[in-house]
């Protein structure tokens, strides 16, 4: 007998043997919470007519009952059926009469309106949930479609079907804002903003369609309900539809925002905020829209407004400031810094600053960690020629976390559980430690500026403020969080590999010293087999330091490094995503160490052998999918380091035997349905190393016309999608004319 058996024989006996109007209330206010629980395990149940018939009896009985203690228990069971039996609703959209869906249709789209409050709010969610279901299925339905597979579940559209009937009450819903609303608030109005998100998701253009004839009617009303109403209501409904063809109404949304910002004074507080967070969501949802519209300049003058107004939109325009520089990043990396924000970083990051650095009370922390974070952004879409820029940056930011970092102490030696200030500085302190991490980076990236005795001591003493900050991070006590000390070990790593570059091109930093400060601070890590989380973040350390030393500085801590990560790598609980960054760390210091490293090359071995085996265990899960394409990667570009390593040891060479199972790995990881672009431009670069550097293997691995079919195969799909791979194109131009005359 099931759970289901057991609850639907029992209780009605109760019901029924009960004497006392109050327990008889407990019992029908009782039996759709029990049956709430029960109906997840109910799939065999709804499988049958006259049982599905009961259920749904059951928790419609008294989904529009008076009491919300009745009603709301109730709502939540159709709302159970609607996500764990969404096909037992019905076959049509509302108006068939034969059709579950229709009852709920009848009951729940009132309750929209119900004056009991909570009963209004559960219908809603109801609808809420319902349109995800419904969005989830057509995406899935679009994935598996890409591919020629039939999907097993499909959308009824239940949602679109009801929309005509449900937006009036959504609108009514809108204007039943409170005065003291806040973003955690959760009133009518904000739910049916959450519906209309949901629905937009769902349906696209029908809910545009419905929605921007309100907008435009109320933006200029003199009721501010209404005001605030239509910019919410735009705000939601941004992403979904198709907003290319109707940029016209867009253009004009934003617009009308940027002009509101420079006279918010004569606004109601909660219309301020929402106007603010309105251009934060255009931002966030339409930013390409935006650029191509040229509005740039005209929401970033906005928000250089709301940066000086109140603490609430002051966060949202640091927020669409933020997502902006996101938008800009890729053109600043593909055309030397230059885009829409490049004229206008310095003045807007010293505003940030500014704004950073003001009010700290709890109630500022948000905009606080807004305004930091959006800095963070910005620097990744700074050009080379603010180079004077960043480096002031990094003098900020390293004097923000001196002081941070013993406040930080204190709070964690008070111990106390009701803190508020602990989390909040805890987590601007790693915003930090990132921040100097990408702008250090940056730097690297883009090249030094110049090889002059002046920059070199700019640089010196950057890095040398620098390394004083994230020791003091590092080697405080109480130790800070896992967090923090992870992302100060990767700020460390892009450190160390800047000073290796300003070492190699201006002098004046000792790489040795720097890298000797942190080996007992980072190798612990590895030490602990309860970090084993760690492993991957720290193996990305020490192949920072591995290249910044050099072959010579590197042999005398070679032996520790490798023996410690070989170690990890066998960890039982050791997680997909962390065996990539050790797999990439060994070949990096078999890389530096050349012939010097042929000692370590068994145990390292060991390790790649073991990565070739591996193979998705829940071929559903994309997450592992995503893990396992990532160590594929890593290990065929591995190999290819280990190949150019030992070249200049003559004769077969330590490889030499490991060469045909290297090609039968590369042969399966390129041939099967979870090959990538990335595992095929990995894999060719390799076989292009083997066809060289090993020649007569390669031959006689592809001398059968089965293999030879497999690399043509290869060569093509590397030719047309090489472009989607940072290094696609090098790799390309290097191995094709090696590999060409082996195709069909």
């Amino acid at each position: 007998m099931t759970l289901w058996d057991t609850l639907v024989g029992s209780l009605p006996v109760v019901v029924g043997g009960v004497a006392f109007c109050s327990i008889l209330y407990m019992v029908y206010f009782l039996y759709p919470i029990l049956l709430g629980h029960v109906i997840p395990f109910t799939q065999a149940n709804m499988a049958v007519p006259d049982q599905c018939k009961m259920i749904f009896d059951m928790a419609l009985k008294h989904a529009n009952h008076a009491d919300p203690d009745v009603a709301v228990p109730s709502i939540n069971c159709v709302s159970e059926i609607a996500t764990n039996h969404y096909s037992t609703l019905g076959d049509t959209a509302p108006g068939a009469d034969s059709a579950y869906i229709q009852r709920v249709f009848n009951i729940l789209v009132p309750a929209l309106s119900n004056d009991e409050e909570d009963t209004a709010l559960c219908a809603a969610n109801f609808w809420c949930l319902l349109a995800r279901h419904e969005l989830l299925l057509r995406l899935e339905a679009e994935e598996l479609g890409s591919e020629n597979i039939p999907a097993g579940r499909v959308s009824r559209h239940f949602v679109m079907g009801a929309l005509d009937w449900l937006f009036e009450p959504l609108l009514k819903c809108l204007l039943q804002q409170e005065d003291e609303q806040t973003p955690e608030s959760w009133n009518m109005a904000i739910a049916a903003q959450t519906c209309l998100r949901e629905f937009a998701r769902c349906c696209g253009d029908e809910i545009a369609r419905r929605v921007l004839p309100f907008v435009m009617a109320n933006l200029q009303d003199a009721d501010w309900h209404k005001r605030e109403a239509a910019v919410a209501a735009f705000a939601v409904i941004l992403d979904g539809p198709n907003w290319q063809q109707n940029a016209a109404d867009l253009n004009r949304f934003v617009e009308f925002l940027c002009t509101r910002i420079q006279s918010l004074g004569g606004c109601h507080p909660l219309e301020k905020q929402t106007i603010a967070w309105a251009l934060a969501q255009v931002c966030e949802c339409q930013v390409g829209l935006v650029r191509s519209q040229n509005l740039v300049s005209k929401v970033v003058d906005a928000c250089s407004i709301l940066l000086g107004t109140g603490v609430a939109e002051a966060e949202q325009g640091c927020w669409a400031l933020r997502a902006l520089a996101e938008a800009c990043q890729e053109d600043a990396n593909i055309n030397n810094g230059q885009h829409e924000l490049a004229p206008i970083l310095q003045p807007v990051l010293t505003r940030l600053i500014a704004v950073a650095e003001g009010d700290i009370s709890h109630k500022g922390q948000r905009l606080q960690f807004a305004a930091y974070s959006t800095v963070a952004q910005l620097v990744l879409c700074c050009p080379a020629s603010l180079f004077s820029m960043l480096a002031e940056m990094v003098q900020f930011l390293c004097g923000k976390l001196d002081t941070l970092s013993p406040r930080i102490a204190q709070l964690t030696l008070a111990n106390d559980p009701n803190s508020l200030e602990e989390p909040f500085f805890t987590q601007l302190e790693e915003l930090i430690c990132s921040s100097l991490q990408y702008i250090l980076t940056r730097i690297g990236t883009d090249g030094l500026p110049g090889a002059t005795q002046p920059a070199s001591y700019w640089l010196s003493q950057m890095l040398g403020g620098v390394n004083n900050t994230l020791l003091n991070v590092l080697k405080r006590n109480p130790k800070p969080t896992k967090n923090t000390t992870l992302q100060a070990c990767s700020t460390v790593g892009a450190m160390v590999s800047l000073a290796s570059l300003v070492s190699e091109s201006t002098g004046g930093v000792d790489v040795s010293s720097l890298v000797a400060q942190y080996i007992d601070v980072v190798l612990p890590y590895l030490d602990d087999p309860d970090q084993f989380d760690v492993y991957g973040i720290v193996a990305g350390v020490l192949a920072d330091f591995a290249r910044a030393l050099g072959p010579e500085r590197l042999i005398t801590g070679a032996s520790d490094f490798v023996t410690r990560l070989c170690r990890c790598y066998q960890h039982p609980d050791l997680l997909l995503d962390c065996r990539a960054p050790i797999i990439s760390a060994l070949a990096d210091i078999l890389s530096e160490l050349e012939d010097k490293g042929v000692q370590f090359l068994p145990a390292v071995m060991q390790v790649y052998q073991h990565a070739s085996s591996i193979v998705p265990i829940n071929g559903e899960d994309i997450d592992e999918i995503d893990e396992v394409q990532n160590i594929r990667r890593s290990t065929l570009s591995g190999y290819s380091q280990i190949i150019n390593a030992f070249l200049d040891m003559g004769g077969r060479g330590p490889m030499t035997d490991h060469i045909a199972a290297i090609m039968t790995f590369c042969k399966n990881s390129t041939e099967d349905e979870l090959s990538t672009t990335g595992v095929v431009i990995a894999g060719v670069g390799l076989l292009a190393d083997i066809a060289v550097y090993y020649k007569a293997v390669f031959e006689q691995y592809i001398q059968g016309q089965d293999a030879r079919m497999w690399l043509t195969k290869l060569m093509n799909a590397a030719r047309e999608d090489a472009q989607e791979v940072e290094d696609g194109p090098s790799v390309m131009q290097y191995a094709g004319p090696v590999l060409r005359r082996y195709t069909l």
